[in-house]
């Protein structure tokens, strides 16, 4: 009876073994069902796909407005913002801030030029006044005398002033008239050595001057001065406003020929 038990026994022992081999489960222990139709796990696989997507995020991190979509920086906006307007970091489209100038956003200043240009103008023809009357005379020798050095000294003090109005004018593409300015310059240097040497020629004739250095002074003179005022008055135009003046030298004509030039610029002021 004990055999026939025994045998049974075995007999029912037999598939359990025989399936929980089948499923990969060590003899002895039991498997669960899911365990026996459960595919195998690669673990090395799942280690380097978790590489390739930590790899893929965004390197450097994208800016304020982008979100990182498999390793690219996208527009966090949906849909993307048109022309003129940027995906702000709420992830709205707010309008583009104004792009600066090329220059910088500096700013012109015209500083005194307009100024010092109506000076130059009021001066040289104080200037002339001076050295016509002077040469008319007021039947008064050390009257008509200081009438001719007021004509010399005006333009010896005023044209450095008038001169500085186009050098105190500043900002981009604001230039003034160089050959004229560097031109103008030069003149009154010159005008300085003839000034002082009439000065001490004077000195030894009771205060009189040749009527050659006289005439070359006073032309010397009035020329400085209106070279300056025309250089300041462009110059303070470019600075308040870009213009497209040129300086113009011109013969003044009548039905009898030449009688006479103008000297000016040509623009909007």
């Amino acid at each position: 009876m004990r055999l026939v038990l025994l045998a049974a026994a075995l007999c029912a022992l037999i598939p359990s073994v025989v399936l929980a081999q089948d499923a990969g489960c060590p003899p002895g222990e039991a498997c669960d069902a899911d365990a026996a139709g459960a595919v195998p796990v690669d673990v090395e696989a799942q280690v380097d796909v978790q590489v390739e997507a930590d790899e893929a995020e965004c390197f450097p991190a994208c800016r304020a407005g982008f979100l990182c979509n498999a390793g690219q920086c996208v527009e966090a906006c949906n849909p993307p913002c048109g022309a003129g307007t940027t995906c702000s970091a709420a992830a709205t489209c707010e309008p583009d801030a104004p792009a600066e100038a090329a220059d910088g956003g500096a700013e012109r200043d015209g500083g005194y030029a307009i100024g010092a240009g109506v000076l130059g103008i009021v001066m040289a023809a104080l200037t002339v006044g001076l050295h016509v009357v002077s040469d008319v005379g007021v039947n008064n020798y050390w009257v008509d005398i200081g009438l001719g050095w007021g004509g010399i000294g005006l333009p010896f003090l005023t044209a450095p002033i008038i001169g500085g109005g186009a050098l105190s004018a500043s900002g981009p593409g604001v230039t003034g008239i160089v050959p004229l300015r560097v031109g103008a310059w030069i003149a009154y240097g010159l005008y300085v050595i003839g000034a002082v040497g009439g000065a001490i020629y004077a000195a030894d004739h009771s205060g009189a001057v040749p009527e050659e250095l006289m005439i070359t002074l006073a032309v010397a003179g009035v020329t400085t001065e209106l070279a300056f005022a025309v250089d300041a008055i462009y110059t303070g135009a470019q600075a308040n406003e870009p213009v497209a003046a040129v300086p113009v030298a011109s013969l003044v004509t009548s039905p009898n020929g030449v009688t006479g030039a103008m000297l000016g610029a040509l623009g909007r002021y």
